[in-house]
């Protein structure tokens, strides 16, 4: 209103007021109101009112809209539903970029899970295979970035460019999203297991300890970020696009949320090294950067070793389903 009052109109919603009477010069003009009450405005109306007395008002246009009613039930329905409008938030502005229009086409085309992109109000065809692009966004975050930014930046990821491309680089796939978020997934289906297990008293101690970290804040998106580090370790071989690597493409979601599943619980003994990574809900950078790097080291140390067991490779069926393309 003070520094481009001409554009004012466009960017304000208006006002809407219910109001006893009207009268019309003809069927376009209003000549007068009477008993007028503001439904939805008051931000309209309270940041003109509170604008300098020096400010010219004279070029700001507002947008009004006055309803008669002499229905008590329909007055209460009009001032609800005018004050229950969805917020607008950031993924609303992304769900149509290039990004997340092809990831949606991908996941399509593919079969392998259903993804949201991002847009309000999708409703999944089957709940148990489907992917969340704010959790994905988070996960990938943890994977690609830092698991604080997954826990407490998570609407930056959407607002702020630079989360946003770590995140959803321009050239990701929809088998990396999908492997990405099944990692996430799968932390946290272990943890109910196990949590299960306990309740049944069946939990060895180890299988505690394991809890006991999973149990923490934050400790899926700990848990993301230390596998990354581990991923080339596990498959003897650089990762050729960190955006694009997953799973093969017959591999569904449930199929990888249980290959993961199976790699923590190969490694459960180390996993838990993660946990200091999760003070303060993951708000200690230092400790997630020490955490993940000791679960690096100790799991880098072993897995050679596992490789050689008597009993073959134990994270083999793993392995042997990574699609590890340029």
């Amino acid at each position: 209103a003070k520094d481009t009052p001409h554009d004012f109109f466009v960017f304000n919603n208006g006002i809407t007021a219910l109001v006893h009477d009207f009268e019309l010069f003809d069927s376009s003009l209003i000549k007068s109101v009477t008993g007028i009450g503001i439904v939805n405005g008051a931000q309209t109306t309270g940041s003109l009112g509170e604008l300098d007395p020096k400010v010219d008002l004279s070029k700001i246009e507002v947008g009004v809209r006055f309803i008669k009613c002499e229905n008590k039930e329909t007055v209460r329905s009009i001032t609800r539903f005018n004050n229950s409008q969805n917020k607008v938030i950031q993924s609303d502005f992304r769900a149509h970029d290039t990004i997340q229009s092809r990831l949606r086409e991908e996941f399509r085309a593919l079969r392998i899970a259903e993804y949201d992109g991002g847009l309000r109000g999708h409703v999944f065809e089957n709940k148990k295979n489907k992917i969340e692009s704010h959790t994905a966004a988070q996960a990938l975050t943890a994977w690609h970035g830092s698991p604080y930014d997954s826990y407490h930046n998570k609407m930056q990821i959407w607002e702020d460019d630079k989360h946003y491309k770590i995140a959803f680089n321009e050239v990701i796939t929809a088998q990396h999203v999908l492997f990405v978020y099944s990692l996430n997934e799968a932390a946290n289906l272990l943890k109910s297991e196990l949590q299960e297990k306990q309740k049944q008293g069946q939990i060895t101690s180890d299988e505690r300890d394991l809890l006991g970290f999973l149990n923490e804040r934050g400790s899926a998106f700990m848990t993301v970020h230390g596998l990354s580090g581990l991923l080339e370790t596990l498959i003897e071989s650089k990762v050729l696009s960190p955006y694009k690597i997953g799973f093969k493409k017959t591999v569904t979601k449930d199929h990888a949320c249980q290959l993961w599943m199976n790699l923590l619980r190969v490694f459960s003994k180390l996993v838990v090294l993660l946990r200091p990574g999760t003070t303060g809900r993951l708000s200690n950078s230092g400790e997630i950067q020490k955490a993940q790097k000791e679960f690096i080291r100790s799991a880098g140390t072993i897995a050679p070793f596992m490789k050689s067991m008597t009993g073959g490779n134990p994270f083999e069926f793993f392995v042997k389903k990574i699609d590890n393309k340029i």
